[in-house]
């Protein structure tokens, strides 16, 4: 009987098993479904409308957000983005590899103080001017973005002191081990 009894609750566990299995996708795409009518629902008729784009640009008129991050469909300025991104990344990879030269260093870290100054810049405006009309979550997120920002510039001075430590560190290693060996 203890046998029998083991066996029916193991095929009853298998069949169990196999038709979680099963339904897992259905119940992820309905839970995605459900998760997706209620934060586009209530989010995105609204703040398209709610934060005016054009009355902050006339605000902030050189900001870098308007070229590097708002919102845009224009191939062109996409294909710039692509572009620029590629350019820092490369220049990036050459100060971490210390091949940078000490312009390049300062050029960086000069880009990456001023992105985050216009992002900032941006947020703090988009608060003042819309804060109070914001949701939440919306309003969250740009606090959350003006402390990142705020916590990468506060980290750049020393960034840069270290880039430019290791450069100088590194120069005479390599002209010591490019020098041709002696005859």
């Amino acid at each position: 009987m203890g046998e029998a009894l083991r066996t029916k609750t193991l095929s009853w566990l298998a069949a169990l098993t196999i038709l979680a299995l099963l339904a897992t996708p259905w119940i992820l795409r309905f839970r995605q479904e459900r998760f997706e009518k209620r934060t586009l629902a209530s989010s995105h008729p609204f703040p398209a409308r709610l934060v005016d784009l054009t009355r902050l640009r006339e605000r902030l008129p050189g900001n870098l957000y308007w070229r590097m991050g708002a919102p845009t469909e224009d191939p062109n300025l996409l294909r710039w983005r692509e572009e620029e991104e590629q350019h820092w990344n490369r220049l990036n990879g050459k100060v971490l590899s210390n091949t940078a030269t000490e312009e390049e260093i300062h050029a960086y870290y000069a880009h990456r103080r001023r992105v985050s100054e216009d992002f900032m810049a941006f947020a703090l405006l988009v608060l003042q001017e819309y804060g109070d009309r914001l949701s939440e979550p919306e309003r969250g997120l740009y606090e959350q973005s003006i402390r990142m920002h705020r916590a990468r510039l506060e980290e750049l001075p020393q960034q840069l002191e270290e880039a430019l430590t290791r450069k100088r560190f590194q120069d005479p290693r390599r002209t010591a081990w490019n020098r041709p060996p002696p005859r």
